[in-house]
Formats: structure tokens, sequence, C-alpha cells
């Protein structure tokens, strides 16, 4: 069986899930490529569909329509780049597609579904369902069709929103459409929207190499290479995104830890790493470290592995895959419960649940971890309390069974 994976890029977390799920189905058995609009890194071995010139004119050409066409988070993608005549996707039994804005059009999914082929799309958000934003931060107007969009500071019903909601309605309509999500909340919110109604969905988890993310780090050895002092407590946090929710996420934390007490933040030091650039990390409670952008899987690790806690502060999210890292590496997490967060994080078993944008909450869990024993339990590969096999194994032979089962029953006929 050959499949064919799409994303935009060859970076970010929808990237990366991408990228695993590809290599979890090729340990499987499955002969699966993966192709993305622009290639930004040599070593991701992903197959660049822009790969010309003339290419790139027209491809960013349309990605300036698209903008022109949007209204800040509201993103349309009416242009796009016509993939289904690709030898990629002629060769394909079937086709994933994972973050594909700015990438695949409305028009683009079309005529990859007149190919004929199953075509299921992995939702690393809530774009695929809504009138165009990521995420609604609460607003469930995308279960009744959109319009008057908070996000867009619109009072119209008949605004950009709800015209993107009614051409994705007409989108999903098609026949051999499958949808898939990493998290069940995500699943739960794409059911009660009106875009997907009559679609199958399925949740699978993301996969992770866990050959690699595992305990067992030579914590010792690391703190001497990085330098940092043996008897400090580690507080690891990824500074990811874009810029508006990486510069709240830093403000949170630097909140969370100015309530600690004095002697808890004394003992503690912040690690940051992620897109560094520019980030400002003085002023803070307690001593921190920026390592910038981490360039491989096993250096990120080592991070996880030596963090006594890793501490997200996203207000909006799936399924992230540094929380799954941390804990895969025997490192408890602290995070806000919204989106998919309380499927991988349960407090006292894997971490702290901290309630919605609650900071002193989130500072409550930050000191419950590092005064508990959670890190030493997780961190025991006899006794690894994260008990959901997120391996290639499992994960690749789960998406294998499921494009063999839309093959065999004719879904695209």
């Amino acid at each position: 069986m050959k499949t064919v994976h799409f994303c935009t890029t060859d970076f970010g977390g929808a990237f990366k899930a991408a990228y695993r799920i590809n290599e979890a189905m090729k340990e499987c058995g499955v002969d699966s490529r993966l192709c993305v609009r622009t290639r930004y890194h040599e070593y991701t071995g992903c197959e660049e569909v822009i790969d010309t010139p003339l290419k790139s004119l027209f491809s960013k050409a349309g990605n300036l329509g698209n903008l022109l066409l949007s209204k800040g988070e509201i993103i349309t993608d009416a242009i796009g780049t016509d993939v289904s005549r690709l030898s990629s996707v002629k060769e394909a039994d079937a086709v994933i597609l994972h973050w594909v804005n700015s990438f695949i059009s409305y028009s683009g999914v079309k005529s990859l579904c007149k190919t004929g082929k199953p075509v299921i799309w992995v939702m690393h958000d809530m774009w695929p369902y809504t009138g165009g934003c990521h995420y609604g931060y609460g607003c469930e107007r995308y279960e009744n069709g959109c319009g008057q969009c908070p996000i867009a500071g619109s009072k119209r019903r008949n605004d950009i929103s709800s015209v993107n909601f009614r051409i994705k309605k007409k989108m999903f309509s098609m026949p051999n459409l499958t949808i898939v999500s990493p998290s069940r909340w995500n699943i739960e919110c794409a059911k009660k929207s009106a875009v997907m109604t009559g679609l199958e969905k399925y949740v699978i988890n993301n996969p992770i190499d866990k050959k690699i993310y595992h305990p067992g780090t030579n914590v010792s050895k690391l703190k001497r290479k990085l330098g940092i002092p043996e008897d400090k407590k580690i507080i690891l946090f990824g500074a990811m995104g874009d810029s508006v929710h990486k510069w709240e996420g830093i403000r949170m934390i630097k909140e969370a830890l100015e309530i600690l007490p004095l002697s808890l933040r004394r003992e503690l030091m912040l690690i940051v790493f992620g897109n560094g650039k520019g980030l400002d990390l003085t002023g803070f409670p307690a001593d921190t470290r920026g390592l910038g952008f981490i360039n491989g899987d096993r250096h990120l690790a080592s991070l996880y592995a030596m963090a006594d806690v890793f501490v997200s502060p996203s207000v909006a999210d799936n399924y992230p895959n540094t929380l799954l890292e941390a804990i895969c590496c025997g490192t408890p997490c602290v995070c806000f419960d919204i989106g998919g967060m309380g499927e991988l994080v349960q407090t006292g078993k894997t971490g702290y649940l901290a309630k919605p944008k609650d900071v002193r909450d989130m500072s409550e869990g930050i000191a419950f971890v590092l005064e508990s024993n959670l890190k030493a339990r997780l961190s025991d590969p006899e006794s690894n309390m994260y008990l959901t096999d997120n391996s290639y194994e499992s994960i690749g032979m789960q998406y294998k069974k499921l494009c063999e089962k839309l093959i065999k029953n004719g879904k695209h006929k």
C-alpha cells in the first residue's frame, strides 16, 4: 500500500506530527512519503512541491491573494496549489492531509477527492470545521454556521467567517473524505459543527519515537555540560508558536513564578527553548536561561529528561507534542485544562491540570509537582505511569488499518 502526506512546511508542531505519522507508517510496512509546499531543512527528507522559481512565484502570489481575502486570524484558503496531478498522488492508494493552510485550497481538496482515492484529513487544530479560526477561544459559533465573528471583530451575520463556513460545508460533502484527530476533544468539537455532518471521524493519537523519548538521561552529566548547578530544580518551557501567544506564555510563566514561595524560587532555574530570538528573559524571579531553537530530537529529549517539570501556559491547543515528549521522558507537566491537554496530563499522575487561564492555580501546580515524587515515578521505566501507547508501531498500525479499511470498503467509489 502507498500513501502520501501533505503539510505546508517542514517546521512547526503540525509538521512534526505529520513527519512522525509518516515515519510510523513506514515502520509498519507502508510505502509512505511526505510532501510539503516549501522545504526549509534538508534533514527532514520530505519532498518539496514548490520546487521551481516559477512555481514559487505563483505560490507567493496565491498566498498574497489569500492574505487579502483573510481577516486577521480568520484564514481563507481560496487560492492554492493543485496537487492532484502530482505523481505522488497518482501512485498513492490514499492521501493524508495535515496542516495545509496557504498550500492546498478548498478547490484543491475537491480535486483530490475527485481522483477517487480516500482522503484523510488529520486535524491538528479547529480550522477545518470553523469559519476560519484555528482556535475558537471559547466561541462556539462554528456549531451553527459562524457569522458575527468575535475574532474578526464582526457584527454582521454574513461575514467572512460565515462565507468560509458555507464553502467548507460544500467541500466536506465530498463522499471520500475521512476525519482524524489526535484528541477526543477535537473530534467532539467537530461533531458539533455542521461542516462535518455525516463524515466518519476517528481519534488516533500522535506517535512518538520511544527509542529517543524515554527516561534515562544522565541528568548530572548534562547539567555539568550546560553549566547548571547540581542542586537546581529545573523548570522547562518551550516558547513556541506565533509572537502573540509566545509573549503571553512568557508573561504567565513569570507571574506564576512570582507567586511561588521565595524559599522555593531560590532552588529553581527556568530554561526556555524554542523561538528564542528577541525573547526578553530579564526580570524573572528565578535564574533564567534561554537556549534558543533546539535542533535534534535527542538533544531535546535530554532537556526534557533533565527537567523536574515542564510547564505549558498555552490557552488554546489540541494535543501538544511538547507534553507528549516530556511525559515520555519521565517529566511531569503543568498546563491549563483546555483542549486536549487533559488527555495527556492527569493531576497526580503525569503532572497537574490547572484551571484555564488561572495563573495562581498554575503556580500551585508547579509547587505541587516540585514537592512531590512524580518525577521519580515517571522516570522509572518499570513503573512509568504514562499508559497510553503512542509508539510508532501502535500509531502506525492504526493509520495503516484505517487506510486499508477505506480502500477495501470502496469508500472512494
